[in-house]
């Protein structure tokens, strides 16, 4: 199926976010899937990444207390590009 996905950076990290026609602009998984609007964060172990359903315990250490939100998409458009899949 062809569709259009728009690209850009997230002014905050630089990671790549994507827009999903009904969450907005969100993060990229590791495989560049849209994945969450919130970049997460474990103290513990020092994970850090972006993850749809947003969990609520860190996915390599499991701890809860130490996992926590660093940030939400916050798009560069500067960096902006439409590429068709």
């Amino acid at each position: 199926m062809n569709y259009q996905l728009q690209l850009l950076d997230c002014a905050r990290c630089g990671c790549r976010l994507a827009f999903h026609p009904t969450r907005g602009w969100v993060h990229t998984d590791p495989q560049g899937h849209p994945a969450s609007h919130v970049w997460m964060r474990c103290d513990a172990c020092l994970w850090e990444g972006s993850l749809y359903p947003t969990p609520t315990r860190c996915p390599s250490c499991a701890a809860g207390r130490d996992f926590r939100e660093d940030h939400t998409a916050t798009p560069c458009y500067a960096t902006f590009k439409t590429v068709i899949e």
